[in-house]
């Protein structure tokens, strides 16, 4: 009911017409931004989402055609001949190629400390040099 002057009812009846599309855009916005889930999520499985949604974005950018092959100008890598590197296709592959590419500094920053308890030269420049040709791996980017 309304006290405005002359025949609205059309007008208000077109304008409460409105109120569906305008309630069903604003629940596929809120769905979007994660609004309609109506709970308080502590902080830390807040970080477990986010490390998983990141994880799965790293999967996908993996697939991309940067890590799809070796570069035809580094074909002949020493990286490429190591027996458990495999050129096939699939994100299984992919992880498995930037794990092999990523152990030696893992390894190199593990034992670090222990070459000042036990200082072995011939070690440490084995690790220095293996980090070094994983420096020189560069994954193919689509031009």
């Amino acid at each position: 009911m309304t006290n405005l002057p002359g025949k609205i009812e059309q007008t208000v009846g077109d304008l409460y017409g409105w109120r569906t599309w305008i309630e069903f855009g604003f629940k596929q916005a809120k769905d979007e931004l994660g609004w309609a889930d109506y709970r308080v999520t502590d902080y830390h499985a807040i970080e477990r989402w986010w490390e998983l949604v990141m994880s799965v974005a790293t999967l996908v950018a993996l697939e991309s055609p940067a890590f799809t092959g070796p570069d035809p100008a580094t074909a002949s890598s020493p990286l490429l001949i190591h027996p458990h590197w495999d050129g096939g296709p699939g994100w299984k592959r992919t992880l498995n190629n930037l794990r092999l590419l990523l152990q030696p500094y893992v390894c190199a920053f593990l034992l670090f400390p222990w070459f000042r308890v036990l200082p072995l030269p011939h070690l440490q420049a084995g690790l220095a040099d293996l980090c070094a040709l994983m420096n020189t791996f560069h994954p193919v980017f689509p031009t």
